[in-house]
């Protein structure tokens, strides 16, 4: 399945390529979420980490729901969610010894350089591999796929803001 994730990463297959399986989906979700606790760990304290994890994945299958939703195709849950959520933990994956070798002060960082350069590579290939997915889920262009992909970004930042407000900063 690994494989399958790297080559739809890499453009070579489709969500519909996806086995429709319970299984395969909680795997997916639960591979993404590990890899997102892995990198928030190294971006931010670990105190805060599980939860950010938990609301990026959460609201990433929430948001691609409303999307399935409110296109009628709701049927491709399954395999849409696989998708999504298996490329995601390839993606990230990717971008961790990136990371790791940068440490957390890179995305802060104003200075460009090759370490940030590559983080910026990946960070735009996964956001590319989220439009792909989207644009053949939803059976949308290119451009709807481009602005979906971009309300998913701003609908987990608003959850991770609001959260970040109720839960206050990790020194309070």
């Amino acid at each position: 399945m690994i494989t399958l994730f790297i080559n739809m990463c890499m453009f070579r297959v489709k969500p519909e390529d996806v086995p429709v399986s319970k299984n395969l989906l909680i795997h997916c979700i639960a591979a993404a979420t590990v890899a997102f606790f892995i990198r928030n760990i190294m971006l931010t304290e670990i105190s805060v980490a599980v939860i950010y994890a938990l609301i990026q994945s959460a609201m990433l299958g929430t948001s691609l729901y409303l999307f399935l939703k409110f296109y009628k195709k709701t049927e491709r849950w399954l395999q849409s969610a696989s998708s999504l959520y298996g490329c995601s933990a390839i993606m990230v994956a990717v971008a961790l010894p990136i990371l790791a070798f940068a440490g957390p002060d890179v995305v802060f960082d104003t200075v460009l350089d090759a370490t940030k350069l590559l983080i910026v590579i990946t960070s735009f290939w996964y956001f590319v591999v989220t439009i792909f997915i989207l644009k053949e889920t939803l059976e949308i262009g290119k451009f709807a796929g481009f602005g979906l992909a971009i309300l998913l970004e701003v609908m987990i930042g608003i959850a991770m803001a609001l959260i970040t407000g109720l839960m206050g900063t990790p020194t309070n």
